[in-house]
């Protein structure tokens, strides 16, 4: 799961030609649960890459493809009846979209 994502914002840096670590700030500075980030660095040049992810703006399609990959999985049992096999039928057939 935590691959997955780290591959998606590498792919996103390097077509932004920006590091990875001011695309993870960019997407969280956007998301209106998150009141402060906060960064630890031991170097000038880490401060500075982190705050250059002010600068940085992402697609709606970067944004949906990173909110996809880290959306919360439903808790049991509230998701339970989507691996029956009714539930997999009705996504089959699109029913549930």
């Amino acid at each position: 799961y935590a691959f997955t994502v780290v591959d998606k914002v590498r792919e996103i840096a390097a077509a932004r030609k920006c590091s990875v670590a001011q695309v993870s700030l960019a997407w969280l500075l956007t998301k209106q649960v998150v009141s402060s980030v906060v960064i630890g660095v031991t170097k000038v040049a880490q401060l500075q890459d982190n705050l250059a992810a002010a600068n940085i703006t992402l697609t709606a399609e970067d944004m949906a493809a990173l909110d996809n990959l880290t959306k919360p999985k439903e808790l049991y049992p509230y998701g339970l009846h989507l691996d029956m096999p009714d539930g997999i039928i009705r996504r089959a057939i699109g029913a549930d979209s």
